[in-house]
């Protein structure tokens, strides 16, 4: 319990009740739910995050079902690893299920996101012959940032009750852990610490589709859009444009 959640090891360990009260989310529960079961619900929508790490930082990715009428969703499934290239990445995520989801990814990672969206030629085996086979993830696309964007997001998803598959145990983890950060003179902020942060941040992202009316662009240097927002897949270009491709998100 120390490794994995540090703050509750505190509480439930030293009987330190005060580090609770940093703790950015309380609203959420662990509990087994049959996903299939909530998604034949009349007005459930499916919504998928995505944050990127590599070395140091997680690969996170999340999957979650929202109720909007009564302001509850269910997380039932999540990646958390470390190291893995943009191909590990599409690869995982296909496998999953989830390679055609609409998956709103972090744009602070503008390359990652257009190489995953354009897509990967890898070499597969057919019955003992080698081919090539186009491994992609046309329907990414980035996350809007904007003024307080984070502050805004965390302060929506405060207002849901979270339910969260027992399987997802990273999850869980970041959410026992995920609290405000502290002054010089140790009074809490109205900002998160920048830890146990990477599938809280694949939450938030996964949601602000449900609040906030914007376009997130591919563009390439000289402004010729090569993926519009929200949900439109990429133009084909040729070979030889495909040079200085930036992210661009406007709120």
């Amino acid at each position: 319990m120390r490794e994995r959640n540090p703050k509750r090891a505190r509480i439930v360990c030293d009987g330190d009740w005060g580090v609770s009260e940093g703790l950015i989310y309380e609203n959420w529960v662990e509990k087994e739910f049959d996903i299939n079961a909530v998604l034949s619900t009349s007005g459930i929508q499916t919504t998928f995050g995505l944050d990127f790490g590599y070395a140091v930082s997680f690969n996170a990715f999340i999957a979650v079902a929202v109720d909007l009428t009564t302001r509850t969703l269910w997380v039932w499934d999540e990646m958390y690893e470390k190291g893995m290239t943009n191909i590990d990445i599409t690869k995982k995520i296909i496998e999953m299920g989830y390679g055609k989801e609409h998956i709103i990814a972090d744009s602070a990672e503008p390359k990652s996101i257009y190489e995953i969206q354009s897509g990967f030629n890898i070499q597969v085996d057919h019955n003992g012959v080698k081919m090539f086979e186009r491994i992609s993830l046309p329907n990414i696309r980035p996350a809007m940032k904007g003024p307080d964007s984070v502050k805004n997001g965390i302060q929506r998803l405060q207002s849901f009750q979270m339910i969260i598959h027992p399987r997802c145990v990273n999850t869980i983890m970041e959410l026992c852990n995920y609290s405000y950060d502290v002054d010089q003179e140790g009074a809490f902020t109205d900002k998160p610490a920048k830890e146990w942060d990477h599938l809280m941040d694949a939450l938030r992202m996964a949601m602000e589709k449900f609040f906030v009316r914007a376009r997130g662009r591919v563009v390439e240097a000289k402004g010729r859009e090569l993926y519009e927002g929200p949900f439109r897949a990429p133009r084909e270009e040729p070979s030889e444009s495909r040079k200085c491709r930036r992210v661009v998100s406007t709120l």
